[in-house]
């Protein structure tokens, strides 16, 4: 049930940006280290200590954003699986790549109907946002499937619809529910 995607379409890893620019940022700060002990000039130091260390700080940020992100999207799959898994006729595919570049976190098929799953770990559905919607727009047309995004991490456990995409929010089996209700 996966899309097919060209053998020499590199592996999505939006994260790997983030680490190249750390390393430099890095290397940045221990050239202005180098610096300061080679030809002393502190004030210069200082300087470009104070914005590698900003930069770091930014790159830093980010791949922790992204990582966790990531570890939410592995139990938020783990949790829909096994809830699945009690259900007759059903099924579940997970990082599903997309013809176009990047991957659908799940495509679920439940009675008969395939929606394909962006998963966020945003806690409160009025954050979701006109990319997130657009992301998961465009994975449901090239899987021709009803585009969902799903909040695992939300307190709030209610179900709108955004921008022509379905907003859950809850557990699996919240989502369950609502996606029954979609048919």
């Amino acid at each position: 049930m996966t899309a097919s995607a060209s053998p020499d379409q590199p592996t999505f890893r939006p994260w790997t940006s983030n680490l190249v620019l750390l390393c430099y940022g890095l290397i940045c700060a221990w050239m202005a280290y180098h610096f300061l002990f080679t030809r002393g000039h502190l004030v210069e130091f200082a300087g470009a200590l104070a914005v590698c260390f900003v930069f770091i700080a930014y790159q830093w940020r980010q791949l922790s954003r992204r990582t966790w992100g990531q570890r939410v999207e592995v139990h938020a799959i783990n949790e829909l699986r096994k809830a699945l898994n009690r259900i007759e006729g059903t099924a579940l595919s997970s990082g599903v790549k997309l013809p176009h570049g990047g991957d659908a976190d799940a495509v679920v098929i439940l009675d008969g109907v395939r929606f394909n799953l962006e998963i966020k770990s945003i806690e409160n559905p009025r954050k979701v946002t006109a990319g997130h919607a657009k992301q998961a727009q465009k994975a449901g047309e090239a899987l021709m499937s009803i585009p969902v995004i799903w909040l695992p991490g939300s307190k709030l456990k209610q179900g709108r619809e955004v921008r022509g995409v379905h907003v859950v929010a809850g557990n699996s089996k919240d989502l369950i529910k609502f996606l029954r209700t979609l048919r």
